[in-house]
């Protein structure tokens, strides 16, 4: 099993759920918000995000109508 914490808090890594963000799409007047949402989503869980595999994964979840063309 792959745990992380100190053993007297430790959890699953599995365990872990990133909240959603609210989907981009493609507007220039949102992308401000969405970056900077990624940005603290990236903060929060450095261990989901320590390779770029994952962040390329997570924001291409995260776009919709001619975002994610």
């Amino acid at each position: 099993m792959n745990y992380f914490g100190s053993s007297n808090n430790a959890f699953l890594v599995e365990e872990i759920r990133i909240p959603d963000l609210e989907k981009f799409d493609g507007k220039i007047k949102n992308y401000i918000s969405f970056k900077s949402a990624l940005e603290i989503q990236y903060w929060m869980y450095p261990e989901c995000f320590s390779i770029d595999k994952n962040k390329i994964s997570y924001i291409g979840n995260h776009l919709k109508n001619t975002a994610g063309i």
